[in-house]
């Protein structure tokens, strides 16, 4: 500020020097309220689309030059919100964790029958996978042994529990045998 307010004592108009650094404050406050917001619009988008690439060409595959171009971005920009890789890998897998919670717990919500609610959650579950082919599973489990097995067990526990609350469900609906092992058929 202190080069603009120089720029205006050069000039003779007091007016001119106030209208010059009122215009200089408003676009440096508006630019740093920009970038300090800027964050919460770029990073669920750099998550979603790395997540789509992950799940598309693999976790291994898939570099962050693959990201910024798709994004049409530099590095440097995913960089400012995901320290490395690594932390956009867990970020993805965190991400595909909690779409596929929220799913389940939206159809168990929406009061279907207990067959009927047994499909949507495996529809829902067939959606978020959509793109999914063998490779990224292969390279998540060879390359990120560690967040495949986070993945596996937090899902293993959703699904369970899922599938308990569905078979009481069902139970008490009549539409599933009442002398059913719930904790043998959950597993």
């Amino acid at each position: 500020m202190w080069v603009l307010t120089l720029f205006c004592f050069n000039k003779t108009s007091f007016f001119l020097k106030e209208t010059m650094e009122t215009i200089f404050v408003f676009k440096v406050s508006y630019y740093i309220f920009a970038s300090e917001n800027k964050p919460h619009f770029m990073k669920p988008q750099i998550l979603e689309k790395a997540t789509e690439l992950f799940l598309q060409y693999g976790f291994k595959s898939v570099t962050m030059d693959d990201i910024a171009k798709s994004m049409g971005m530099s590095k440097k920009t995913i960089y400012k919100y995901f320290k490395d890789k690594d932390a956009l890998v867990t970020a993805s897998i965190d991400m595909i964790d909690e779409n596929i919670f929220k799913g389940i717990v939206q159809v168990q919500k929406a009061n279907f029958n207990a067959i009927q609610e047994n499909f949507e959650i495996i529809e829902h579950i067939n959606i978020v996978f959509k793109n999914i082919q063998e490779s990224p599973a292969y390279q998540l489990q060879k390359y990120y042994p560690e967040k495949y097995q986070k993945l596996i067990s937090t899902n293993r526990e959703v699904f369970i529990d899922s599938i308990v609350k569905n078979l009481e469900k069902g139970i008490k609906e009549g539409l599933y045998r009442e002398e059913i092992d719930i904790e043998k058929i959950s597993k």
